[in-house]
């Protein structure tokens, strides 16, 4: 935990055979027991289809432009097939990635993106960028704090960026989770309050310097209607549309896109301005920190 001491409560969310336990001190949540850390090859496993990464790429290139109006080179860490990188490149930026799976650094080198395959913490700081940027992998690190101030050894420069999106409760989330889903304990280590989120930033050695907050209510409700519908039509279990079970790892149909397409709406657009505080709402965040 961020203050050094193990949680003691109130359990916010319960997965069985996992629990959720909120810090009140630190405002970290961890999950117990700790998932595995996916540090190996035969970790690492890809949740969703090839539509769920492409959909909201140009709404989180659209943002870190904004952030970062005079970048050009960008780190992408856990590039995946591209899908990203595409999107930086299209509004200017210099874009190259960092993937551990290697049929995925396969793919992204085939849409012409420099990517290394390697996990970044094996890699030894270069700052050559001006932003080092990631989706959703500060919940599924094992250490936080030392992975952030890793990623800020590779930006260059006194207007380099640490940009990222992450997950973010406000508060005691149970009631949010019993009205919407539950977030996935058996992948996600930790959740962070918004008090917690700028804890660590601190600890890494980092000063916030924008951030973009997202309701989810609207968005986890899409997939829960997806997925009946998936359901219903049988569709056997794998990852897929929305987050959801699908059909085959990367398929992406014009149903399943369009359906990517609603959610990352959903997600980023004007209904994710609503936040449901009085009931413990759940943010994403787009954050970007510069090393102090």
């Amino acid at each position: 935990m961020l203050c050094g001491r193990p949680p003691v409560g109130p359990i916010v969310w319960s997965e069985p055979p996992y629990e959720a336990v909120l810090c009140a001190p630190c405002g970290l949540v961890e999950t117990r027991p700790a998932p595995p850390f996916e540090d190996t090859l035969e970790r690492l496993v890809d949740q969703h289809g090839e539509a769920f990464y492409a959909a909201p790429a140009r709404w989180r290139a659209r943002w870190l432009r904004g952030v970062a109006p005079e970048a050009r080179d960008v780190l992408e860490v856990g590039c995946g097939e591209g899908h990203q990188l595409d999107a930086f490149r299209a509004l200017g930026f210099t874009p190259r990635g960092v993937e551990a799976m290697p049929e995925r650094v396969a793919r992204a080198r085939a849409r012409g993106h420099p990517v290394q395959g390697a996990f970044i913490e094996r890699l030894t700081p270069e700052p050559a960028y001006d932003v080092v940027y990631h989706t959703d992998l500060l919940s599924h690190v094992e250490d936080p704090v030392g992975w952030l101030r890793h990623l800020s050894a590779h930006v260059r420069g006194p207007y380099g960026v640490v940009a990222f999106e992450v997950g973010a409760l406000l508060g005691d989330s149970s009631t949010w989770a019993k009205l919407n889903a539950n977030p996935g304990l058996h992948v996600h280590r930790r959740f962070f309050t918004p008090a917690a989120l700028e804890r660590v930033l601190t600890l890494a050695g980092l000063e916030l310097v924008s951030v973009s907050a997202h309701d989810l209510t609207a968005y986890v409700h899409w997939l829960r209607c997806v997925a009946a519908a998936r359901r219903l039509r049988g569709a056997r279990p794998g990852p897929g549309a929305a987050g959801t079970p699908g059909d085959t790892p990367n398929a992406a149909g014009a149903v399943r896109q369009g359906a990517e397409w609603i959610a990352a709406w959903l997600r980023y657009g004007p209904a994710s301005r609503v936040v449901h505080r009085a009931a413990g709402g759940v943010e994403t965040r787009l954050v970007a920190a510069r090393p102090r």
